[in-house]
């Protein structure tokens, strides 16, 4: 029998998507987020990232701090 300390955790599926920046801070793409969250387009997906940015800015957050546009071409 193995001994409990000596099984790996499975990472979720955000952890497995999950990228870094250099400066070590963690963020997340809007199109592998898109998979992972099981949206069939990802035109679909923006309409659901654009009421989460209105939602922030009706809060008063500052989505730069939130949110950031990249133009990423698609393979």
């Amino acid at each position: 029998m193995m001994k409990e300390s000596s099984i790996s955790p499975i990472p979720s599926d955000f952890e497995q998507i999950k990228k870094q920046n250099e400066s070590g801070s963690e963020y997340w793409t809007s199109r592998d987020l898109c998979i992972t969250l099981g949206y069939s387009t990802y035109q679909k997906f923006t309409r659901t990232i654009n009421k989460s940015i209105a939602i922030a800015n009706h809060k008063g957050l500052n989505t730069a701090d939130h949110f950031n546009h990249t133009v990423e071409m698609v393979k």
